[in-house]
């Protein structure tokens, strides 16, 4: 009789242990599986990996110099940290590639579309393609002109940009100056409104003559050249201060100036509306770069944040994020270069 009782006792131990591991394997599996869109896998309040299920298209304007680089890597990796499947192409500085990757994007069956674009006007057709595939749009450091086809951008205040450069110059050349103003991509967000910026402060005024205005499209080599005919054109003594619109430029009219005998920060004056890297700024503390307005390429955080409310929330968001940017000087530089990982 013992025996049998025994026998009973173990065999209902053992039902009730296997019990115990199916429920804890369920449980489990119900908190570590895959999210669906739009859900989270560890409850409403942890976002950590709510981006699982949805694919997020990055469409780059170009990955040529260091600010594309690493605002390109930034976003990928900000939407990969949340469990998004990334894919991503970059358009080689050139419209019509641009809108090709774009439409290779959609052909992916994307969620969402993350772009720099390279101009206003251009790029509209690619964006009233993602409209009627009912893709949203995030921008990134530039938009185009049409509002209605994107849900953000998040961007440098690129106007206030060329005013403070504007106010730097005021104040540091009082009696007058020659300026010339080397642009980035013509037609592109960047170049309009920081050209607008410094003409709100300058323009007009008879002291500060803007006596040139060429485009280098944000490359180093085209800003080196184009200094160069510059400087043929008018002299060492016919230009007071370059005005540009990115370090990478400012670093190729750094190289022309070295090149022809005349000393940045003291024959010529370089000033730049954008990026603030660490070569750029490390200039500015040598005293050989006036000023840098800050155009930071960390963007990824706020795009993160943004796609969460387009496709999860479904909450609106303002048609212009600002991002954080620095004005950076001679006084601030050496304190700043801490900061900048870039």
């Amino acid at each position: 009789m013992k025996k049998v009782f025994a026998l009973l006792l173990i065999l209902c131990l053992t039902i009730s242990m296997a019990a115990c591991e199916t429920n804890e394997t369920s449980d489990t599996k119900s908190t570590s599986g895959t999210a669906k869109s739009g859900e989270t896998t560890s409850g409403a309040s942890d976002k950590e990996l709510w981006g699982k299920g949805f694919k997020i298209g990055v469409a780059a304007a170009h990955y040529t110099n260091a600010w594309n680089v690493t605002n390109t890597q930034d976003i990928v990796a900000a939407f990969e940290a949340i469990g998004a499947e990334v894919v991503w192409n970059e358009g080689n500085n050139d419209t019509a590639t641009q809108i090709a990757n774009v439409e290779d994007l959609l052909a992916q069956d994307i969620d969402l579309l993350v772009i720099k674009p390279k101009e206003e006007e251009g790029l509209i057709p690619a964006f009233e393609q993602c409209q009627k595939a009912g893709v949203p749009i995030i921008c990134i450091d530039r938009k185009v002109r049409d509002t209605s086809l994107y849900v953000t951008a998040i961007m440098t205040d690129n106007v206030a940009g060329g005013e403070m450069v504007g106010k730097w110059i005021m104040e540091n050349f009082p009696d007058g100056a020659k300026i010339v103003e080397i642009t980035g991509t013509p037609g592109s967000t960047g170049q309009i409104e920081r050209s607008r910026g410094l003409a709100n402060i300058i323009g007009g005024n008879s002291k500060y003559p803007i006596i040139a205005n060429q485009s280098a499209d944000n490359m180093r080599s085209k800003a080196q050249t184009v200094t160069e005919n510059l400087i043929q054109t008018y002299g060492k003594d016919g230009i007071d201060i370059i005005v540009t619109q990115n370090d990478e430029m400012a670093m190729g009219i750094l190289q022309a100036l070295d090149g022809l005998g005349i000393e940045p920060g003291k024959d010529i004056v370089v000033c730049s509306i954008g990026d603030a890297n660490m070569e750029g700024v490390s200039e500015v503390a040598a005293g050989r770069i006036g000023c840098i307005y800050e155009s930071t390429p960390y963007l990824g955080a706020q795009a993160v944040e943004i796609a969460y409310k387009v496709l999860v929330s479904k909450e609106s968001v303002e048609k212009y994020i600002p991002s954080n940017n620095r004005f950076i000087t001679i006084e601030n530089a050496e304190e700043e270069l801490k900061n900048i990982t870039w």
